[in-house]
Order: C-alpha cells, then structure tokens, then sequence
C-alpha cells in the first residue's frame, strides 16, 4: 500500500533565489518489484535487469535482459499502466549470436525507440573478452533482425578511455539524428561517452569524449558512473544514471544546454537504496525514464545481494520554488500533521536550521515501514508535504523525522509523531 505524496517547499534562505527541479525528489511504488524472476528453469530465473520502456499506442512496452545463471539475453513485457507486467509468449526475442559471433556468450542492457514504422534497438553483446554495441530492428518489436554491420559502435583505439569496454547504450532520435550516450571503459575508469548517427548503424563519436566523469574522492560516484539516461526537455537535457562509490550503486541526475557539457545536481544521489531486508536494500541501477504528462517515470533494476529484479518510481514534474527571507532557522522541528484526524489528506511541515541528510517515513502502528517521503540531502528551509492516504485503511499511523547535518554540522535530529486516518 503506498499514500501519495505531493510535495510543497518554501525555503527560507539569507540571500538570492534559485529553482529546485522535483524530479530530484521521487516516490518508489510500495508494490515493488513490478517485474520479477520467471519460473524455476526458465531463460529469467536467475534475475531481471536494466529495462528500456517506450509508451506506444495504448500500451507501456519494455525489453529488459534476463539471466539464466549462465548467460543473458534480452525478453519483451507489456503493460496498461506501468505496474502491471505480461511477459511475452516468445521469450527471451533476442538471443545469442552463432558461436565465434562478437555476442556469442551474452546479449544485454537493451535500449529501445520506435519511430513510428519501425522499432530500433541497441544493445550489449559480450564474446568472453570485448564487451561492444550492436543492432536490431523490428517490424512489432518481438521478432528481431540483427544488423550485418554489428558492432556498431567499437571500441576506442589502444590507450583511449573506452578501449576495453562499450556498455549501456542509451539512444534518442532527434529530428533526423540518432543521438548516443553510452558508457566506456579503459579497465581503469568508467565513464559517459557520445556519439551520433544518420541511420543507426555508422556512428561518429564525440572529439571530446568522456562528456562526464567521475566525483571527486569520497564523493557518492567517485568509482564509476554507469547507465546514462537521457530526455530532452523545453529548455534542457537531463540525465538519470546509476554511480558507485565503493560501497553503494544509487541513481543521480544531471542537467545540460546541449547533451555534451553536463551539470550534476549537488543533492546527488536522488534514489538510495531501499531499506535492509527490501528487495532493493544494495543496488539500484536506472534503466529508462519517461516524461508522461505531468509525471517522471523511472523503471530501475535493485538488488538485494541475491537477485536483481525489475522495480518503478515516480516523480512530479511541476518546478518547487525557492524563496528568500531574511529569517533565521535556530531548531530542526517536526510539526504536528494538520488536519488530525484527516481523511484522505493531511500536511506534515518540518523545519531544517542547517543543509542536512533527511528522511521523513511513514508507518503503521505496528512498525511497519509504508512509505518514504523523502529520503535526500536539503538546505536548510521550511518545507511542506501534502500526503494523500486514499489507498490506506482508517487506523493509527505514525510519520518519523531523522536529520543528519551535512558537512560537518552538530546534533542528529529525531522525532516520530501520530496521526489518525478516519473514513
């Protein structure tokens, strides 16, 4: 069960003005994982990663990669409203190259576009030494033809930073031009590469590749960055991607004028890990994001240490503004909700006196954890949550405060209140 959440800010600063994008706020789905492993001895027992997802005609449609335990290769769902998944009768469409093939041992990390007549796909295929892009179309996009010029795209010439390893393609058509962001390695470091294409298939790579690197030391991607997913918005690019820092795969963002020269949000990382024991409790790795009306998308892959299963969340893409004021903030506090009782809705404030880790979760009166408001780095400011319960049944209910000052701020901050939900 999950309430929802629409999320008010008024931030009290001491000088200047700024906007806060709120798709760097986001909501996983309390039914998580959406897609999951299929039956014992199938093609995807083993795990469900990294899914590409188009909205086309009146359906979601996602091609995704399974493994088996000893290989992978790339299956197909579909879905009515973005939760509920219907595997394909014809799984996994597409598999392994013929032995000595560049994908004769594994077929991964699908990105997908239609483009009206025809579905594109990009593709990692690994022969147990280079790991490389290829490609495929199709007329419905469950039968495949595998391109006669694979790979595609190549790697980097001996002692470039992509000569070991192409990974993650991530592809937009953009008027006449297919436009690539990817991910290559030198065996050394991991990073964002760019490349375009007339049709899909001959690729020039970008004379200043990497476009993005690593975080500084001790930073939450100053290991690697993997996965990049691109959209074009009125006035920008954004980027959602997946970054590791020894300990940690979580999903950051970043913003661009023009897909090269690329801004990281400094609230990074914008979707942790969930808590221990859940589904997602070790690593989240982004695989697609769709701007649907007034809604961000984002399917992702998470792993528990176990198994990597297929899991949603959402963000609201309306901007939160900021504002000034020359007030002062001496406390972290946690208002009691308004209205209490409340029936569905109910407003929860809190006060930060200082930038601060914050989680705000809610709870059932036995303890269990249903849902995670926030869960972010924010400056210090008032702020506002609108939590609609409609999906919760009457009962008690408690919502928790935890605060952790950044930089080297004093005072952890906790607090827990209760609040009544009568229908």
């Amino acid at each position: 069960m999950n309430g929802r959440i629409v999320l008010i800010v008024v931030i009290i600063l001491f000088t200047g003005s700024i906007n806060l994008s709120a798709q760097t706020t986001w909501t996983k789905y309390m039914g998580n994982p959406v897609l999951d492993l299929g039956p014992a001895g199938s093609w995807d027992d083993s795990g469900v990663v990294l899914p590409s997802v188009i909205f086309d005609s009146n359906d979601y449609k996602m091609w995704y990669y399974g493994d088996d335990g000893s290989t992978t290769r790339i299956g197909y769902a579909t879905s009515p409203d973005r939760i509920t998944w219907a595997k394909s009768g014809s799984n996994p469409i597409l598999d392994l190259g013929p032995s000595g093939s560049w994908d004769d041992t594994s077929i991964l990390e699908p990105t997908v576009l239609f483009d009206g007549s025809m579905y594109h796909m990009w593709y990692q295929g690994f022969d147990g030494s280079l790991r490389r892009i290829g490609y495929a179309t199709s007329s419905d996009g469950v039968v495949w033809t595998k391109s006669g010029s694979n790979p595609v795209l190549d790697l980097g010439a001996a002692g470039s930073w992509d000569d070991l390893e192409l990974r993650q393609p991530f592809v937009i058509l953009d008027g006449a031009l297919f436009r690539m962001w990817y991910t290559g390695s030198n065996g050394t470091i991991q990073q964002f590469g760019y490349a375009t294409s007339p049709d899909g298939v001959n690729w020039t790579k970008h004379n200043e590749n990497p476009i993005m690197g690593l975080g500084p030391s001790g930073s939450w991607d100053d290991v690697w960055i993997a996965s990049p997913r691109v959209l074009i918005t009125q006035s920008s690019y954004e980027m959602f991607y997946s970054a590791f820092d020894g300990s940690n795969i979580r999903i950051g963002y970043a913003i661009s004028p023009d897909g090269l020269a690329w801004t990281k949000y400094d609230g990074n990382p914008v979707i942790k890990e969930g808590s221990n024991g859940t589904w997602d409790d070790k690593f989240l790795f982004v695989g697609s994001v769709i701007l649907d009306d007034s809604t961000y998308n984002l399917w992702y892959a998470g792993f528990d240490g176990g198994i990597w299963r297929i899991g949603y969340a959402t963000s609201n893409v309306d901007p939160v503004s900021v504002q000034t004021s020359g007030a002062l903030i001496e406390t972290f506090s946690l208002s009691q909700n308004y209205p209490n009782p409340f029936n569905p809705s109910t407003t929860i404030k809190y006060g930060l006196k200082e930038r601060a880790n914050v989680e705000l979760k809610i709870f059932d009166i036995i303890g269990r954890e249903l849902s995670i408001l926030i869960d972010k780095e924010q400056p210090a400011g008032n702020y506002e949550i609108v939590f609609d319960a409609s999906s919760l049944p009457s009962g008690i209910y408690f919502y928790r405060l935890q605060v952790y000052p950044a930089n080297g701020g004093e005072g952890d901050f906790v607090q827990a209140r209760k609040m009544v939900l009568m229908k």
